[in-house]
């Protein structure tokens, strides 16, 4: 696994470069974060069931604090993972409007395609963050198969989006 940050294409329908992440650790997020966009979308997948809480939140910090506007979180405990970034929102803007809220999703009954699907598609940010968030990262903790089928669904975005809404 590698902490740099991989550029692995773009999504023309929705403009968005897309980014992948495949760190052994939550604290190897980079505390610097350069997607070439103001605000990214970011796809958090780890298995948080023996990760501590302020590891969770200082993750989220550093996600944040580099334009993570919508965050969507899978693996296991992923409503863990979410509501830790909930809540470091709030340390951010403790009164947030529906055009400045950052937002957030968990995933834990999908698959892992379906989840990226979401945060392909369906993940997109409250009105203060929507023109100047061209950017998805996806953040992939500990789990290297996820990596794999990430860069293989980025690779080929037309494959993908047939295998995940043919089986609808």
């Amino acid at each position: 696994m590698t902490d740099a940050i991989e550029p692995l294409g773009k999504d023309e329908v929705i403009d968005r470069s897309l980014f992948l992440l495949d760190i052994a650790s939550l604290d190897a997020i980079p505390t610097e974060i350069r997607l070439g966009s103001k605000y990214f979308a970011c796809f958090l997948a780890c298995n948080a069931m023996c990760i501590p809480e302020e590891a969770l939140r200082s993750a989220g910090r550093v996600l944040l604090s580099n334009g993570a506007a919508f965050v969507c979180t899978w693996g296991e405990a992923c409503e863990k993972v979410h509501d830790s970034i909930d809540q470091v929102a709030l340390e951010y803007d403790p009164d947030p409007t529906d055009d400045s809220v950052i937002m957030t999703t968990w995933h834990d009954s999908e698959t892992l395609q379906d989840a990226l699907w979401s945060a392909l598609y369906v993940a997109w940010p409250a009105g203060q963050y929507f023109y100047e968030c061209r950017s998805l990262l996806a953040v992939v903790v500990g789990l290297p198969k996820v990596s794999e089928v990430i860069r293989t669904a980025f690779a080929d975005l037309h494959t993908f989006n047939s295998e995940v809404l043919d089986k609808e």
